[in-house]
Order: structure tokens, then sequence, then C-alpha cells
């Protein structure tokens, strides 16, 4: 059985077999099919080929491109297709009938529909030419460029169909159906005011339908038209017509022409009510359906209101909603339009123009060709309406602006993943994921209160998984209900894994992959260099980055990644989470690691690490040298001397931050700590290992001052196991040394007592004597607090030795300070506070404040140890102000318990309390062990566990 073949022009041109229709991507061989179907059986000679492949100007060796052309388009179009198109002296045949191409159809059917009129049959004039005006799909080959085919064969099926409309008009006048046509005469001749025939149509079926006033109003603004622009009057045929009106001449009233009753009045057009489904359990977003519903009240006049936000998030929900809600306001009709903007091939204004058109009752025969005219044709039928229209889906602003209304009555509501900041819009909602309790509650309207409460862990993995996307909770309900032998638990180990996640949140043809994929389809095929961004974007996954960070990713200067971030964030793949930070939502993120894996080659993926990680180090370095010196944590952090250089790239690229001071400094460090692990971390996956170990060790100062344990461990570990995969041992002895640092500040001295002795071991082996002391000074603290006071004693006496050998006065106040400490802890109370006052002296003498706060607390310590209540409060309070100077919010709730101890012994409990709760919030948020001692002082228990 051969397959049945069919080729179309009058709209895009595309060809239709037994399996379905098919397009020609490329430009060139699409102008090709579309001669040799508007010539189809007759051989089209080489030269008007070369002028429709080229314009005008063939390349050399013409013919063998032209037919390395052919071969293309034969691939192209499939292979029962391709057999048509043959080499016919002089040039190329498409063997088809007439029939089997759409412009030969309709020509015959206009044929057939002029004859069956002159032959006084208009009910078969009518049926015809309908059927030949359906067969235009738009206007004249919408996806060919170009002059040759729009003049020399465009213009000529453009007449015949505005003549195929005239004889509809005539056919249906005569049917007695001047009622039903009356707004389409009216539209017609708005659109063409120089066509007389559609004018003369319009007063004829205005005076049939009693209106004749208006049937001569009619003729009076058509003959205004003519005389101003033409200068001459109005064809005699029309200004007969105008005299029978006039004299009410009875041979004008419908004849039994228009058949066996005398009249054929059809049934009213019925009111279009296109509005989808309205969800049953949607949930939540009652302050945007409150905005959106009062911004559709009538009484507020004609609205254009926009509702945009990322894909998935529930924009047509939530217009579809609303619009159900304000229907009654728009009695004419709730028109839904897909704009499919998110998609590689959005719908052209004109093209919805012309869909709102027939949607409001007029045939599509009578639908203007020319963009101008069909607008205006739009605007006047929705001046004359009350119509809500929802344009779902658009792509941009212009798209949209051709279609906003011109009157005052009918209104607009848009989604968009697009912002449409150019659009005049009266009301703007920028839809965001659902919170917490509003996914909760959604996924509770889907599967019942019931089912998420007896497993409430596994909800809240699932809502977790989900990150607030209600299309991603409708498509994880929507899996458990096809699978009723699941519990919520199966769903949220499936779905708990990166790299599976995408494609378990997928069932039926609901897809949060297909969601995001759309939008960044269109980003491709628009803005190819925001697609690419949002690729190495998607290399990172920590926190929000800042604009420099960014840039850096990027390999750009700063101007233009802001540009790029700013396309990203209107397109709302991308989200500006506070003034220069961005952020990728949880599932946009996961679906930009994807495809730059799948689409950005592995030297672009490792240079872009290595620039963030080294623009995350240089920053790091700037932010330490803004810290005082006493601060600065001496040698064990990468002096600017031994860090990498950084790329080259433009001026602006990514440049660190300056800093005026500690202040600025800590609060940066404050808001990048977790991106900073996560630099490290992205460095080690990158086999970055100088990267890895240098980072943590650049920050320790920062670490010493907040106390992030956690991250100080993960990052120092790390970078431990980059620094032994070098072989670089004075790396190792760095980072051992921070390492141990940690473990002591999470109060593992068993932990830290082994990486401070292979530190030591190191030191000692290079020759380095000051990184000696160190290590053994921390050593000195580690076995104090293990109770191993004898070997203690002895680290911190050579510790002491080494330092005054050397003549470090900081050094030596450090190491006074832990050996007072010590002896506090022996009960040598009076030798304690001796060690302290020397160390106080050497921190005010170098005006080191920080040295001097923590020396301070000390002798506070020392002094409520010894009932000496009024004079440890006299060094606790100045040993606070000095502490806050310095950012050492660690040993700031510590001064703080110690301070609380004395006002206790006092009796001063109130205030002692609120002490406590001071310290037990800074100890808290530093997730510091001690704030377990602080909650027992206070007569509170740690927080259970969820």
């Amino acid at each position: 059985m051969s397959t049945r073949l069919a080729f179309g022009v009058l709209g895009p041109v595309r060809i239709w077999t037994d399996e379905g229709e098919l397009g020609v991507s490329a430009v060139k061989l699409r102008s090709l099919l579309a001669l040799l179907v508007l010539r189809a059986g007759t051989a089209v000679p080489v030269d008007e080929l070369y002028e429709v492949a080229w314009e005008g100007s063939p390349p050399g060796r013409a013919r063998a491109a032209l037919h390395t052309a052919m071969t293309r388009l034969r691939h192209s179009v499939g292979p029962h297709a391709a057999r048509r198109l043959v080499s016919s002296h002089p040039g190329y045949l498409l063997e088809a009938r007439a029939e089997e191409t759409d412009c030969g159809r309709f020509l015959r059917e206009c044929e057939r529909g002029r004859l069956a009129l002159r032959g006084g049959r208009p009910a078969e004039a009518a049926a015809l030419l309908e059927q030949a005006l359906g067969l235009w799909r738009g206007d004249f080959l919408t996806d060919v460029p170009g002059p040759y085919l729009h003049d020399h064969y465009g213009r000529h099926l453009g007449e015949a169909r505005l003549q195929a409309v005239e004889w509809s008009g005539e056919a249906e006048l005569a049917l007695g159906r001047q009622e039903r046509l009356l707004p389409t005469l009216r539209a017609l001749a708005a659109a063409h005011p120089l066509r007389e025939r559609f004018h003369g149509q319009l007063m004829l079926a205005l005076y049939r339908s009693g209106l004749t006033a208006e049937a001569l109003e009619a003729y009076r603004s058509c003959r205004t038209t003519v005389r101003a622009e033409l200068g001459v009057e109005p064809s005699p045929q029309l200004r007969e017509l105008h005299q029978r009106i006039l004299h009410a001449d009875p041979t004008l009233a419908l004849t039994a022409a228009a058949g066996p009753t005398g009249h054929s009045r059809p049934r009213p057009f019925p009111t279009p009510a296109q509005l989808p489904y309205d969800l049953a359990d949607f949930t939540g977003r009652s302050m945007d359906v409150a905005r959106l519903h009062e911004a559709l009240d009538p009484v507020a006049g004609a609205a254009v209101a926009v509702v945009s936000g990322p894909g998935g998030v529930g924009k047509t929900s939530l217009a579809v909603h609303v619009a159900h809600r304000a229907r009654h306001a728009f009695p004419d009709g709730q028109l839904y339009l897909d704009l499919r903007g998110a998609g590689p091939e959005p719908l052209h204004p004109h093209a919805v123009a012309a869909q709102v058109i027939r949607s409001l009752g007029l045939a599509p025969a009578l639908v203007p060709t020319d963009e101008a005219e069909c607008y205006a044709l739009y605007r006047s039928l929705l001046a004359q309406r009350r119509v809500l229209l929802v344009l779902d889906n658009a792509r941009d602003t212009a798209q949209l602006r051709p279609l906003l209304p011109g009157g005052a009555t009918s209104s607009v509501l848009v989604t968009s993943r697009d912002r449409l900041a150019g659009l005049p819009a009266t009301e703007r909602i920028q839809l965001a994921v659902l919170t917490e309790p509003g996914a909760r509650e959604l996924l509770d309207r889907i599967l019942g209160p019931r089912r998420a409460a007896a497993e409430p862990a596994a909800t809240t993995e699932v809502l977790r998984a989900c990150a607030g996307l209600p299309l991603a909770l409708r498509v994880a309900a929507a899996r458990l209900t096809a699978h009723p032998d699941w519990t919520i638990a199966t769903l949220a180990d499936r779905i708990g894994g990166q790299l599976r996640r995408l494609d378990e949140l997928a069932v039926d043809d609901l897809a949060v992959r297909a969601s995001l994929g759309l939008g960044y389809a269109g980003l491709r095929g628009t803005h190819p260099e925001a697609a690419r961004a949002l690729r190495l974007l998607g290399l990172w996954q920590g926190a929000d980055l800042p604009l420099p960070a960014a840039a850096a990713l990027l390999g750009g200067p700063a101007s233009t990644a802001q540009a790029l971030l700013a396309a990203l964030t209107d397109a709302h793949l991308l989200e500006e989470s506070a003034p220069g930070r961005y952020r990728f939502h949880d599932l946009v993120r996961l679906y930009a690691a994807e495809r730059a894996e799948a689409e950005e080659p592995a030297p672009s993926r490792a240079a872009a690490v290595q620039r963030l990680v080294s623009w995350y180090l240089h920053a790091g370095a700037a932010a330490v040298d803004a810290l005082p010196p006493e601060l600065q944590t001496p040698g064990d952090h990468c002096p600017a001397p031994h860090l990498p250089e950084p790329p080259p790239a433009l001026p602006g690229q990514g440049a660190a931050p300056e800093f005026t001071g500690q202040d600025e400094a800590l609060a940066w460090y404050d808001t990048e700590r977790d991106n900073l692990l996560s630099a490290v971390q992205h460095a080690w996956d990158a086999g970055l290992h100088r990267l890895c170990w240098q980072l943590p060790v650049t920050l320790l100062a920062f670490d010493r001052l907040r106390r992030t344990w956690p991250q100080w461990l993960t990052g120092h570990e790390l970078a431990l196991a980059a620094a032994q995969a070098l072989g670089d041992q004075a790396a190792e002895s760095r980072v051992l040394g921070g390492l141990g640092l940690a473990h002591q500040v999470a109060q593992r001295h068993e932990r830290a007592v082994p990486a401070l002795e292979r530190a030591l071991l190191i030191r000692r082996e290079s020759g380095d004597r000051p990184a000696e002391a160190r290590a053994l000074r921390a050593l000195a603290a580690s076995l104090r607090r293990l109770g191993r006071h004898e070997e203690a004693h002895e680290y911190s006496r050579c510790h002491l030795e080494l330092v005054r050998e050397l003549g470090s006065r900081a050094e030596e106040t450090v190491g006074l300070t832990n050996l007072a400490c010590l002896l506090q802890d022996l009960g040598r109370y009076e030798e304690a506070v001796a060690h302290l006052h020397q160390a106080l002296a050497l921190a005010r003498a170098s005006g080191h404040r920080h040295h001097e706060g923590v020396v301070l607390c000390r002798l506070g310590d020392v002094h409520n140890d010894m009932r000496q209540l009024v004079i440890a409060e006299g060094y606790l309070r100045p040993a606070l102000a000095a502490l806050r100077e310095s950012g050492d919010r660690h040993t700031e709730a510590l001064a703080l318990g110690h301070l609380a101890r004395s006002l206790t012994c006092s009796g001063r409990h109130e205030q002692a309390q609120a002490l406590l709760h001071e310290a037990l919030a800074i100890l808290t948020e530093l997730d510091a062990p001690e704030a377990a001692e602080i909650r027992a002082r206070l007569g509170e228990h740690a927080p259970s566990a969820h």
C-alpha cells in the first residue's frame, strides 16, 4: 500500500505522511521545497532555484552546490517524499498532483465555490469556500524569508484568498446569515478601508438587520476614506447600493435564493469559555490570588496582570484558578492560549491574534493575512467586548506587545518565565517556590493528611528533595499514587540522591527535567552565552555566589558576568538572593550540572573551577591581611608571595574584594563561610591539590576567631589529603598545625595530639623554629586538657625558652597565658596570676588588643577560683570590651560565663542569668562544645534531635 503524501505552503512549509507531519529545519532547503511545491508537476529551471536558494547570488560551481542542496533536502524529507524530488530538464521537479498541495487544493476549491455561487447554489458555495480558506494555516510561507517567493507567488495567492473571502461573504449574505456575519464584516471593512466590496457587504448586512442608519453611516465613512486617499468618489456599484438603501428598495430584501425556507438563520456563535480545568487541590497562594482578583475587577478598568516565575512553580495553575474566579466579570468570553514561549518555537503574535479572532466567532476565511490589519481587527473586536485573555507561557515582551487590547473593557492575564520588565503591567506577581508549610499542605491535599502524617520523617525528606517546587511535589505524589505498594520512605530513598533525583521526578507527561529543559532550550536559541553561563554555574555546588566570584567562574569581566546573570535571573533560572548574590533553586542546580557534564568540555569545566577557587583564595588572603597582626596566625596562613598567580583575564574580572578593616573582613568571612568550604571540596574533587591545601590554611585566622570547628575540621582533613598527595611536607606541616587546633576547639584533644606531634617532627626536621614553637605551644595545651600535666609543663617550658630566644613577644604572651592555665588547673593560683601579669604587660606593650582580652579573661577566671569576685569582675568587663573589639566571639562567650559566675557568687542572679543566655546564644551559633556546660548552669537541657 503506497504512502499518502501532501505538501503545504499556506503557512509554514510542511509535508504530511501517514506517519505524521514533517518540517525542514534549514532555511535554504525550506525555500527550495516551497518553490517546488508551488510549481508541483512542472520542472523548475535551475536559475529560479538559484534565485530562491541564494537570493540571486549563487556560489561558484553553482550547479554542484544546488545538487548538494537537493541531496540534503531529500535526506530531510524522508524516503517517501524524497522519491518525488527528481532531476528533470531544465532543473528539478516535484512529482505531485495539484490536489496533493494545499495551494493547488485551495485554488481548485475556490474555483468550484465561485462556479457554485454563480450557479445560484450559495449553500454549496459557502461550504466549498470555507473548506478552501480553512487550508490556510497562517500567512503564506511564514517560515521562509526572502522576497522572491512572496513577490512572485505570495501576492497572487494572497489576492486569491481575499477574493475567496469576498465570495464567501456574498454566499453567507445570500443564505440570510447577515447577523452572524456583521462582526466579521465590520472588522474586514476596518482592516481593508479601500476594498469597496467589503463595505458594500457590510452596508447590505446592516440594512437587512434593520440597521439602516448604520448602513448609511458605513457608506459615508467609506466615501470619506476613498476621497481622502484616492481623490475620487466610490465606485458606481457602491453609490447605487447607497441610493437603493436610501429609498428602501424592496429588491434588497432577502429572496428565496436563501434556501427552501426563505432564510437560514444559524444558531448564535457560542461565547468562548476556554479556561483549562481548575485544580481541585489548588493550595496556598492566597495573597497572590487576592492581588490578581483585585486587579481583574472591572471597576478598576482594563488590566494587564503578569505572573512570572521559574518553570514548575505553578504559574499556570495560579492564573487558571484566578481566571475561573473572575470569569463572571467577563461575560463575552474567557480565552486561553498557550504561547509556547518556553519552547524553541513560540507562537507568533499574528497567529495568536488570528486564533482570538476565530474564537470570537469570525470565520477563518475572514481573518486578515496582513499583520497590521490582523492586529487592528483583533483590537477592534476586543474593544466591543468584555473578554479575559489568559496568555500562558509567554516568551518575552515582544511577543505580547501587539496582543495588548486597546480598549478599556478586556483584560489580559499573562504567565511567563521571563520577568517581562518592559511590559506595561497593572499588576505583577513574581511567583516563588512554596514555603515548607505550603509544600506540606499541598502534599497533604494530594495524598491525604493521614498518609503523610503516618511517615513524618519520610515526608520531610520528600519535601526537602522537592525544594518547594509544586511540579516536583505533584510528580512525587503521582508516583506514590501510581505505586500503591510504595511507602513514602520508598519514594524518599529514590529521590534522596542527587544523581538520580531528576530521573525519579517524572511520571507520565509530568517531568521536572522536561519543564526545566524547555526553558533551557529557549535560552540556547535566544542567548547562547547565557546558556553557557548556566552550565558553568551548575559546576558550583555551594551556597549563593557574589558577583565577583561568579565573574571568576564564568571567565569574563564583572560587567559581562552581571549581564549574563541578569539574563538568567529574568528567565527565572537563577535567583538574586540578595543584592549582588546569586543562587540556583536546588532542582535547577541539578539540571544545570547535568547540562555542564553533557555539553561543556572537561578542560572548560576544570578551568572554571580553578578560576573560582583561586578567586576565593585571593579574597581570603586579602581578608586575613585586613586583620590586626596578632590575629593573623603568623606562619600558618599562606603569605601573599606563596599564593598562585591569579588567572589572566580582562580588567575587572572577578577582582578580589578590598577590605578597609577587621569588621569588613569578618563580615565577609561570615557571609562566605559555607562557600569557602565548598571551594575546598571543589578543589579536591577537581584534583587541584595545591589550591585545596592553601585555602584552609590561609583562612586559619578566621577559624580561630569564629571557632567554626565542623567546617574547620572538614576543610583541613581535605587539605591534609591534598598535601600528602603532593608529597609536600612543608604544606603537610602547616595543615597539621591547623588540624590540631581544630581538634582542640572541638575538645578532641586525643586526636589533636598525634596531629601536632607529626607537625612538630616535620618542623624540627626542616629547621623551621618559629613553626616548631607554635607546635610546642599547641601540644602543651592539649596535653593539659588530657590531664597529662607533667608533659604539658615540659612542652610549655620548651616553648617559652624557644620564643624568648627568637624574640617573639606575641608568642611569649600566648605561652605565658597557656602556662598560667596549667598552673590554674594545678591550684597554683598565685603563680598563674604572676604569669598572666607578665603576659598582660607584653600584650599592652605590643598594642595587641586581642591578646590583652584573652589574658584579662584568664585573670578573671583565676580570681573567681580564688573567690576574689570584685577583682575578677574588674578584669572581666574590660576583657569583654577587648574581645568584642577583636571579633573573638568564642572567648567573648567564655568571658560572659566567667562574669556570670562572679555575679552569681555575689548574689546578683538575674544579671548572671542574662549573661549566661547571651553566652549560650553565641556558643550555640558556633556549635561549640562549651554550650552544654552553660545549659547545665541555666538548668536547661540540650534540644532533642529531630
